[in-house]
């Protein structure tokens, strides 16, 4: 068993001392999988483009954003889960005056841990 432990906690931390601008962050490169903090600022969107040959969760953490695709549009807030199938897009837009983070992770599509 391989095991990684990021301090995450330190990254978002640092985060809330900074002025809110739209960014990815790497927290975790780990073989298989890799963890960032999404931040956007009110006002403005962030979108996965195309997650390609990875598929995506995202944990928001906290504030409020509308998240959309070709299938439609859904509110998120602190709490919610969001995943994205390898291949798909989503556009995720911070319509509130506070700025809004989540937590992402990306796994390659076919990469398995564990065993049988």
């Amino acid at each position: 068993m391989s095991m990684t432990v990021s301090d995450a906690g330190h990254a978002l931390l640092t985060l809330s001392e900074t002025p809110s601008v739209t960014a990815v962050v790497p927290l975790l490169d780990a073989p298989g999988q890799q963890w960032s903090v999404v931040t956007i600022a009110a006002g403005e969107s962030w979108s996965t483009t195309s997650t390609g040959a990875h598929s995506l969760g995202l944990v928001a953490l906290e504030g409020c954003a509308t998240c959309s695709d070709d299938t439609g549009r859904q509110s998120i807030g602190s709490g919610h889960v969001v995943t994205i199938g390898a291949g798909d897009s989503l556009t995720v837009t911070n319509e509130d005056t506070q700025p809004f983070r989540a937590l992402i992770t990306s796994t390659p599509t076919g990469t398995t841990e564990g065993g049988s």
